[in-house]
């Protein structure tokens, strides 16, 4: 893990591997402080999953395949939603 920075505010950012390909888990307080679905979109040619729960935001960022990143964000929700 490491701090970046994202629009100038702190974020943590997990990183994770599976297979041959990595994934970047970035973490920071959500203000809206509402749950949100996992959503999933493309950029930049990266997968991307975003998410909003327990007053915190999740991006996972990776070149991972849909179904896969779509995967490990389920089960990083489900060991949240354990705590």
């Amino acid at each position: 893990g490491r701090l970046d920075y994202l629009a100038n505010h702190p974020v943590a950012a997990l990183v994770y591997r599976h297979r041959q390909h990595v994934i970047n888990l970035f973490i920071w307080p959500n203000t809206g402080n509402a749950d949100q679905p996992l959503r999933a979109q493309l950029h930049q040619g990266y997968q991307v999953i975003h998410w909003a729960q327990a007053d915190m935001n999740y991006w996972a960022v990776s070149d991972l395949n849909p179904a896969d990143l779509r995967t490990f964000s389920e089960r990083m929700r489900e060991q949240v939603a354990t705590r």
